[in-house]
């Protein structure tokens, strides 16, 4: 099998041929010079039954890249078959072995300038030494057997995605391989995100769109994906010195305040329900980083924390009466709402009023429907005990398609001074949201979060559907046009104001 580089991404074995597309890659003038010659050389020494096998991985994955009907009904889905055929193809890849071979067979060239040991104990964990530095290699051309793939898997979605964001997809096709808990990979990281916080540490340091703490998890997605498995191994060119130089490019752009915003991709949660607009979904990129950041066992224990209605509305306020809400526990309660489907915005809901006990976006990852469902409830009793009458009945209404434009009936209006400084008290960090360094009224993280969830709930017809305990005297039966009111917004910031201080 042998992996080469013209037009496209071109891998040959057994007299077939797969073409994938080059994309950006074909930019990067260290693949004209080494190219696949080091992967190659290490995949002629496997069995040829390992090569077609990976060869097989290689068919799938194109196979699915090629599919770009899948990407626009599920962007999900799609990543998920191409992410599992990049799992298939690195199980099949011996680390160990691989590392050895780049020891003896590898004719790696290293700077002149490479230490063997380390004069600094306070800097070891950042600096490569020579025995580091084979293994940076190692890990460059480990990567490279992903390039065809995310070459082709690069230029499906740069129609959808903004274009700096493409290498933060396409890094989480490698999620559920065993890279990222390789010492190798890990020092990589260390390293960038040490360099990283020391280079954003000035006020303002922000880009559009992508909050401070994320930026070292983008740059390294920009070395993992496109620089590491481009450099030219066989030439004493310092690929530690391409990666600082990665570093102080990428950071520059984001004190100039570079924008991440436009073409963000959407996620269906109910492929087969009607899909209302970009709204009504969160992006996947936000799926997938949570996906990657919340551990099974988090989620086992939220299901398992999250079994009574009861519970979980004594861990959103620990005063509330419980007594007084037993309607709010009725089995046939959560056998009624088991129809219920669930949209996003029942999810940024429920997790705001419980992210003082999980994560936040941990909800968006949690499979079990009943969990989901008891969660709703006990926000709705939760919400109704705070006086949040409106935000609990949307909690449990009947939604569909405007039957005309309702976004006119959105009421932003001025925020008080006080509540904007107890916004920026809890939320210091902000998110820039033009091309100055300077903080807008805007800018805030709530704020911003208060504006998203309005503008969503507003893009729908709505339909009481509540449960009785939670109507006042003066509100109308089931089945009755339930009308948001124009200071959804304002309600929404008095929300985030109580549950985070």
């Amino acid at each position: 099998m042998e992996l080469m580089l013209d037009n496209y991404f071109r891998i040959v074995h057994g007299g077939e041929t797969l073409l994938f597309e080059v994309g950006t890659y074909k930019q990067i003038k260290s693949m004209e010079t080494e190219g696949f010659i080091s992967i190659n050389r290490y995949l002629s020494t496997l069995p040829i039954k390992s090569q077609n096998l990976i060869f097989e991985q290689y068919v799938k994955a194109f196979e699915n890249i090629d599919n770009v009907d899948l990407l626009e009904y599920n962007m999900d889905d799609y990543i998920g078959r191409i992410t599992q055929c990049v799992t298939r193809l690195y199980q099949l890849i011996n680390f160990d072995h691989l590392r050895n071979w780049c020891v003896f067979e590898g004719n790696f060239q290293y700077p002149d300038d490479l230490q063997e040991v380390c004069t600094d104990a306070s800097r070891r964990h950042t600096t490569y030494l020579r025995s580091d530095y084979t293994g940076l290699l190692w890990l460059a051309t480990l990567l490279r057997l992903a390039l065809p793939i995310w070459g082709g898997f690069n230029n499906t979605i740069r129609r959808h995605v903004h274009n700096k964001r493409k290498e933060q997809f396409a890094i989480f096709l490698i999620k559920d391989t065993p890279i990222e808990t390789t010492p190798e990979y890990e020092k990589l990281y260390t390293l960038i995100k040490g360099h990283t916080e020391t280079a954003l540490a000035a006020p303002g340091s922000v880009l559009a769109g992508l909050a401070t703490v994320e930026i070292p998890e983008w740059i390294m997605s920009q070395i993992v994906v496109r620089k590491l498995p481009t450099v030219d191994t066989l030439s004493k060119s310092s690929v530690i010195g391409q990666i600082y130089q990665t570093i102080r490019n990428t950071t520059k752009e984001a004190k100039q305040g570079g924008s991440f915003e436009g073409g963000n991709v959407r996620l269906r949660v109910e492929p087969d329900e009607r899909n209302t607009g970009e709204d009504d979904n969160p992006s996947t990129l936000e799926v997938l980083r949570a996906k990657q950041k919340i551990a099974d066992k988090t989620l086992v224990i939220i299901e398992k924390y999250c079994s009574s209605v009861s519970d979980i509305c004594r861990s959103m306020d620990s005063s509330f009466p419980v007594e007084k809400y037993k309607n709010a526990y009725q089995i046939d309660l959560q056998e009624k709402l088991s129809r219920l489907t669930i949209r996003p915005f029942h999810l940024k809901i429920c997790g705001l009023m419980i992210g003082n006990i999980f994560p936040a976006n941990a909800l968006f990852m949690v499979e079990d429907k009943a969990t989901l469902i008891r969660t709703i409830i006990a926000a709705q009793a939760v919400l109704k005990h705070w006086g949040f009458i409106d935000l609990a009945h949307v909690l449990t209404a009947r939604y569909g398609i405007p039957e005309h434009d309702v976004l006119g009936s959105m009421g932003h209006g001025q925020l008080d001074t006080e509540t904007l400084e107890l916004l920026n008290t809890i939320y210091p960090h902000w998110q820039s949201t033009g091309k100055t360094d300077r903080r807008g009224r805007n800018d805030n993280v709530g704020i911003r979060f208060a504006n998203e969830l309005a503008h969503e709930l507003y893009g729908f017809d709505w339909r009481y559907s509540s449960p009785a305990y939670i109507y006042a005297p003066d509100k109308p039966t089931n089945s009755r046009v339930m009308t948001l009111p124009r200071d959804l917004r304002k309600q929404i910031l008095k929300l985030v104001i109580k549950t985070q201080l």
